[in-house]
């Protein structure tokens, strides 16, 4: 029996957290969703709970970027993803050092990136 990988998906767009989430659960995944600051910083209590997390930027304040440099202390591997990746890549990059994926991302590729970061 494999152990199921956890996953912590953060978007402002309840309706985003949804379709992540439901597609993340269809591959298995266990998944928690948040969709306000205060809720990631509820989970960030205790981090080593996720395999990884996957952050949909757009509509958080910068103040998000404290929250991945959590993550990335923590060693949670991230993925950061985004409509408009050039706008959010300076705050990304100099926080966590971390790419912003744009929006949309095949599903395929997404899988494949999130299993690199989990093996």
């Amino acid at each position: 029996m494999t152990d199921v990988k956890s996953a912590l998906v953060v978007t402002y767009n309840e309706k985003d957290a949804d379709l992540l989430g439901g597609f993340l659960g269809d591959q298995g995944y266990a998944v928690t969703g948040v969709s306000s600051l205060s809720a990631f910083d509820a989970q960030l209590s205790a981090p080593e709970q996720f395999d990884f997390a996957l952050v949909d930027a757009d509509g958080f304040p910068p103040a998000v970027w404290e929250r991945c440099e959590q993550l990335q202390r923590a060693a949670v591997p991230f993925l950061v993803l985004s409509l408009n990746p050039d706008q959010v890549s300076a705050g990304s990059e100099a926080e966590t050092n971390q790419p912003v994926l744009e929006k949309p991302i095949q599903k395929a590729d997404l899988l494949g990136l999130i299993d690199s970061m989990t093996d």
